[in-house]
């Protein structure tokens, strides 16, 4: 029969050999989600900037697109597409900013806004608030 001092002993042994294990495998764990956490924010960073780069394309492509001149053009309506797709432009650089977006296109607040009212009147003056929600970035 083993003594009870030498039994208590060997449990401590166990006990401690055990916590040691655990926390060996909740520091392994720790490092496991560390490095998975860094992997997904390194993958966030490639797919905000290929974001950027087609966002970039597209709005490349949409101010290049020119009507067929052949046809006959409204270079009034022409110049105001242009002008509101600028305006998107600097209004989604600028994050929602007005004022940013102002100085981004060399214009006082003042005239930014009373272009972004008259367009936002002229695409939805059946639906205002569509209209002005789609000039914002």
């Amino acid at each position: 029969m083993i003594a009870p001092t030498k039994n208590a002993s060997h449990l401590e042994t166990v006990r401690r050999n055990g916590h040691a294990a655990a926390r060996e495998k909740t520091l392994q764990s720790r490092a496991d989600l560390s490095d998975q956490a860094e992997a997904l924010n390194q993958l966030a960073q490639v797919l905000a900037g290929a974001v950027k780069s087609l966002v970039a394309a597209a709005e490349a492509l949409v101010l290049t697109k020119v009507s067929d001149i052949e046809l006959g053009i409204d270079f009034y309506a022409e110049m105001q597409r242009y002008e509101l797709l600028l305006i998107q432009r600097a209004l989604r650089q600028a994050k929602g900013s007005q004022v940013k977006a102002a100085a981004l296109l060399k214009l006082s607040p003042t005239t930014l806004n009373s272009k972004i009212k008259l367009y936002a009147g002229r695409a939805g003056e059946a639906n205002e608030r569509t209209a002005r929600l789609s000039l914002l970035p």
